[in-house]
């Protein structure tokens, strides 16, 4: 990895290292960085090409309680990011 070091980067990096695919929110959580720092480290780690992405988002029902006023049912998109092998 040339250039400046990057402690994002690193941390995404990190966390990528065991070959398990994980969605944005999942490296959020596991390296308790903002949710910007993770979305601008991802679309660098992209760009450098120590990352791959799956091609099409993948769409998943979520339900949030809201109290009082119910449930709201949401469909979000997201994809999947993994450590891209050495060669």
């Amino acid at each position: 990895m040339a250039g400046r070091p990057s402690l994002t980067r690193d941390s995404i990096l990190s966390i990528l290292a065991d070959d398990r695919p994980m969605s944005h929110r999942g490296i959020i959580k596991e390296t308790g960085l903002s949710p910007s720092a993770v979305w601008n480290g991802l679309q660098r780690c992209l760009q450098g090409g120590y990352v791959l992405r799956t091609k099409t988002a993948i769409y998943e029902t979520e339900k949030i309680f809201k109290g009082r006023a119910g449930v709201s049912v949401t469909t979000r998109p997201y994809h999947l990011y993994v450590r891209k092998k050495e060669m």
